[in-house]
């Protein structure tokens, strides 16, 4: 940190100049990048630990263009100008799930070098990518953890310090060498077999849910034991085979319900119960409510937010 002071009042932009010129000889010399937050000019020297802060921050804002001097009113300029876009973590975890079990390292440097790619795009700082980071690697662990995986427990590490990881580039290798561990752990648990079994049957059963699908139907699909089959399914998803495709079942019929007019016994045979009443009591054990109840509640509330013009003809649809 350096304080510049003058004996008479110089206008800021000649700072800036002095600053400037000063900055670039030194890069010139040492034959690195170097850069130089500027505080705003003050005459107070109470505030100098107000300033020596506000310097600091500037300081973080080098990433976006390379800038060497970074002034309070670049800083102003930036921050009005810029609209961060949501970066989709969700995704990006599927996909690295899905290359961390594979043991691809060249899809996982993919992934992450296309994530920090995103970063600098949009004008991240440094410590907003890390904040997107933590809750990717939360997510992460929580999706691992689903799949089996233990030794998850230890804690990600704070921020990185920030005048060694100075650039998108630094955090990367950061990143980087979580998922390198990751895939160690993966490897050292040995259940990237079973987690491909798994996907497979996912897909199988998406396919299938309308039918009277058993488990024994997918294990044989798999050509695993049934026993086998449920136990890893169990494992990798938190729930028994009847459990998630309950769940999935009455999550399409809560869907058709709402947004056609067939008849409920109609729903309940597109989406794989061929007995009424077990449908009707499946869904009001995962809802609280029977079908009929949950239309009438989705007619209602839409009524009540258009003011009361929505057509109530889904309810001629509850018999």
């Amino acid at each position: 940190m350096t304080l510049l002071t003058a004996e008479s009042r110089i206008e800021p932009g000649v700072w800036d100049e002095w600053v400037a010129k000063a900055i670039g000889s030194i890069n010139s010399e040492v034959g690195a990048r170097i850069y130089g937050g500027v505080s705003t000019v003050y005459e107070d020297l109470g505030e100098t630990a107000l300033r020596c802060a506000e310097a600091l921050r500037l300081l973080s804002f080098h990433v976006l263009d390379g800038r060497e001097v970074l002034t309070p009113r670049y800083g102003e300029e930036v921050m009005s100008e810029r609209v961060l876009p949501a970066f989709d973590s969700t995704e990006m975890v599927q996909c690295l799930v899905a290359a961390l079990f594979k043991q691809d390292r060249e899809e996982v440097h993919r992934l992450v070098e296309g994530m920090f790619r995103f970063f600098r795009e949009s004008w991240y700082l440094l410590p907003e990518a890390w904040n997107v980071y933590e809750e990717l690697f939360a997510l992460l662990r929580q999706r691992l953890r689903k799949s089996g995986m233990t030794g998850l427990d230890y804690a990600l590490r704070g921020q990185p310090d920030p005048n060694i990881y100075n650039s998108y580039a630094g955090l990367e290798t950061v990143v980087l060498e979580d998922m390198e561990e990751l895939k160690r752990l993966i490897d050292q648990n040995g259940i990237d077999k079973s987690y491909w079994i798994v996907e497979k049957a996912k897909k199988y059963i998406i396919g299938h849910y309308r039918t009277d699908l058993k488990a024994s139907e997918v294990a044989a699909w798999l050509k695993i034991t049934p026993s086998y089959f449920s136990y890893i399914f169990k494992q990798s998803t938190g729930k028994g085979f009847t459990e998630y495709m309950n769940e999935m079942r009455i999550d399409q019929a809560k869907h058709l319900l709402a947004t056609t007019q067939d008849k409920v016994f109609e729903i309940a045979d597109k989406v794989g119960y061929r007995e009424y009443k077990y449908f009707v009591s499946v869904f009001k054990t995962y809802t609280g409510m029977t079908p009929k109840e949950y239309r009438g509640l989705r007619v209602s509330r839409e009524m009540s937010e258009s003011g009361g013009e929505t057509s109530a003809s889904l309810e001629s649809g509850t018999e």
